[in-house]
C-alpha cells in the first residue's frame, strides 16, 4: 500500500564517480538491502530519498555508502522536509549537504576521474 516502499533505486557509475538515486525509498527498504547483503558500494553522491523526511535514511545504510555529497531535492512543503534528524545525520557523518530549496537546481558533472557540482543559486 505504500508506494515509497516500491521506489526504484538506481546506481550510476562512470570511472571514479558514482551516484545513487533513491527515489522515495524509506529506511525500511534500506534495512532490507543491508539484511539481504545487497548494499550498493560506496558512492560519491547520494540523492537523499523522500525529500529528506524523518524516516528516509537508515544510519547504517548511509555509513556504508559513505557519500561525499548528499543532495536533498525539496521545495516548500507542509511536512517540514527535510527533517532536522536527517540533516543532523549527514552533518554528523561529515557529508556535505546541498538542498534544492536553498541552492536551486543542482547539476552534478563527472569526467570519469573527477566530479563537481553546480547550483543555480549561490
Amino acid at each position: 500500500g505504500n508506494p515509497n516502499l516500491e521506489s526504484i533505486i538506481l546506481r550510476l557509475s562512470y570511472g571514479n564517480f558514482s551516484t545513487l538515486l533513491t527515489g522515495d525509498a524509506e529506511d525500511v527498504v534500506q534495512q532490507q538491502l543491508i539484511l539481504l547483503d545487497k548494499m550498493p558500494p560506496e558512492t560519491s553522491v547520494l540523492k537523499v530519498p523522500h525529500q529528506g523526511a524523518k524516516d528516509c535514511c537508515d544510519p547504517e545504510f548511509i555509513k556504508n555508502l559513505n557519500p561525499q555529497l548528499a543532495v536533498i531535492s525539496v521545495g516548500p512543503n507542509q511536512f517540514g522536509h527535510p527533517a532536522e534528524e536527517t540533516v543532523s545525520l549527514f552533518q554528523e557523518l561529515g557529508v556535505r549537504i546541498v538542498r534544492t530549496d536553498q541552492k536551486g537546481t543542482v547539476e552534478v558533472v563527472a569526467d570519469g576521474r573527477n566530479w563537481w557540482y553546480n547550483t543555480t543559486r549561490r
